[in-house]
C-alpha cells in the first residue's frame, strides 16, 4: 500500500526522539497510462460482509482493496468526509505516555477509532489522543477539484511545530507552531486531492531547545475532521474498510466501521513492483494502477433497523450491533440513536 511503499530513509527529530523509516524507492509513480484492473461482483455475501473480486493483473505484487458506503448528496454544500477523535484510546498519560513495543502499527486494529485504518510510525499515546508519525485513512477527496479543509486540534507546548501533510495527486505540507500550551486548533486547506490522498501528522516538539529541556514532551493530535464542498447528485465515498491482498480476492467478513450501512462499494487498485538488483531488496520501482470501476453490494439488514420508538420524542441507543442501552446517555461513545422513524449515529462524550 502507498502508506508503506512511500516511506523514505530519513532522520525526523519527532518531540526529540529520532526515528528512522523504511526504505527509499528508487521511482514511484501512479501510471495513469497503465489501464485499471476489472473488478468482479462480489461473492459470499452475507448480513455483515462479503467477499471482493477481480480479474488478476499482470506483474502486480499486490492489490489495494478500498470499501465505502456511497452516499448521493441532495444538495450542494460543505461536507464531513472523515472525523476522528481518538477517545478510545485508553493507555497513556502526559506524564507517563504509552509506547508501543512495535515501530509500525495500526492504531484502528486495537480498536482505537471510530474510523478506520488509521496507522502510526513510532506512536506515543495519552488517552484519548495520539503523537509522533500518524497516517489517516485514504479519502476520496476528488470533488471541487481537489480543494479540501482539515480542521484538527492539538494538544501540547506553545512553540512547538508540528506539520501535516497531503499526499495525493501531489505533496502538500502545512507547518504550524502552537502558540498555546494546552488544546490549540488548527486548519489547513489543501487542493491535491485524489481517490485515495492520506494525510501525515508529525510532531517535531520544541526544534530550538539546545539543552533538550523538551526532549521528552510530546505535542498529541487530539481530533481532525476533513470536509469538502459538494454539489447536488455528486456521490460521497465514507471509507469502511481497507486491505492489502496478494491474491485476486479479499474476504471482509465483519466490517466494524460500517455502522449499519448496507449499499457498500469498494474498488481496487494493483500495485506493481519491479526490483532492479537481485542482491538490493531496497532497489526496486513501484508503479500504481487507476482504480477499478466501483463494484457495488448490498449486505442484509442489521437488528437496529428493526427497533421500534416509543414515542418519536424520545432517544433509543443502541450499540453499533444493535443491541439496545437505554434511553439515557450511555458512557462516552459512538452508538446508534433512534428517534421517532430517525436513525443516526452519534458520538456522546
Amino acid at each position: 500500500m502507498k502508506k508503506i511503499y512511500t516511506f523514505a530513509i530519513v532522520s525526523l527529530l519527532v518531540s526529540g526522539m529520532a526515528a528512522a523509516a523504511g526504505p527509499v524507492e528508487k521511482s514511484l509513480k501512479k501510471a495513469a497510462a497503465l489501464p485499471a484492473p476489472v473488478s468482479l461482483p462480489a461473492t459470499d455475501v452475507t448480513d455483515e460482509g462479503f467477499t471482493a473480486n477481480w480479474k488478476t493483473y499482470p506483474g502486480a505484487e499486490s492489490y489495494t482493496v478500498l470499501v465505502y458506503e456511497p452516499e448521493v448528496v441532495s444538495a450542494a454544500g460543505e461536507y464531513s468526509i472523515i472525523e476522528e477523535n481518538f477517545n478510545l484510546v485508553n493507555k497513556g498519560s502526559t506524564v507517563e505516555p504509552y509506547f508501543p513495543d512495535e515501530a509500525y502499527i495500526s492504531i484502528s486494529d486495537l480498536g482505537w477509532t471510530y474510523t478506520p485504518d488509521w496507522t502510526g510510525f513510532y506512536p506515543v499515546f495519552s488517552r484519548g489522543m495520539v503523537s509522533g508519525i500518524i497516517y489517516s485513512p485514504y479519502l476520496d477527496l476528488v470533488h471541487d477539484g481537489g480543494k479540501f479543509t482539515v480542521t484538527f486540534g492539538v494538544t501540547g507546548y506553545s512553540g512547538a511545530t508540528v506539520k501535516l501533510t497531503s499526499s495525493g495527486a501531489t505533496e502538500e505540507t502545512k507547518e504550524f507552531v502552537l502558540v498555546t500550551s494546552g488544546y490549540n486548533e488548527l486548519t489547513a486547506t489543501f487542493t491535491n486531492g485524489t481517490h485515495d490522498t492520506y494525510l501525515t501528522f508529525v510532531d517535531f516538539g520544541i526544534l530550538d531547545d539546545p539543552d533538550n529541556l523538551y526532549s521528552n514532551c510530546y505535542d498529541y493530535l487530539d481530533d481532525i475532521k476533513v470536509t469538502q464542498h459538494l454539489e447536488a447528485g455528486e456521490t460521497a465515498l465514507r471509507i469502511v474498510d481497507c486491505k492489502e491482498s496478494f491474491t485476486t480476492s479479499q474476504e471482509f467478513a465483519t466490517l466494524p466501521f460500517r455502522y449499519g450501512a448496507t449499499k457498500l462499494a469498494y474498488d481496487v487498485q494493483a500495485n506493481i513492483v519491479t526490483f532492479n538488483d537481485p542482491d538490493d531488496p531496497y532497489d526496486y520501482d513501484v508503479e500504481w494502477t487507476p482504480y477499478s470501476d466501483l463494484q457495488y453490494v448490498t449486505l442484509g439488514t442489521q437488528g437496529v433497523t428493526d427497533v421500534k420508538a416509543d414515542n418519536a420524542t424520545s432517544a433509543e441507543y443502541y450499540t453499533l450491533q444493535g443491541v439496545y442501552v437505554g434511553s439515557e446517555a450511555p458512557a462516552p461513545g459512538l452508538y446508534v440513536v433512534r428517534r421517532g422513524d430517525k436513525t443516526s449515529k452519534e458520538i456522546v462524550k
